[in-house]
């Protein structure tokens, strides 16, 4: 009988890594802006490629919203080899 117990662990869950409080791509970006006009990878989906899309979907929507540095952003997803991956590149 002792093999069908039940466990039970009693404790909060992570505070959410989404919406406002986490932005994944905050950092990076800072990065890309030191190097105007070259291309960076900044993302790589290996198991999941079509991620990719819905990962620059995020960068567009911050950059539309202003939440990007200023200047001009182009954001691009691929998928090279099965590997989905998000593409930015910064112009002043």
């Amino acid at each position: 009988m002792a093999d069908d117990a039940i466990e039970v662990s009693w404790e909060e869950p992570p505070e959410p890594r989404t919406g406002r409080g986490y932005r994944w791509w905050d950092e990076v970006i800072t990065l890309v802006a030191q190097r105007p006009g070259y291309w960076a990878c900044i993302r790589r989906y290996e198991t999941k490629p079509r991620q990719a899309g819905n990962g620059a979907s995020v960068v567009k929507r911050a950059y539309k919203n202003g939440q990007l540095p200023p200047g001009t952003w182009e954001i691009r997803s691929v998928t090279d080899n099965g590997v989905g991956k998000i593409y930015v590149r910064y112009t002043q």
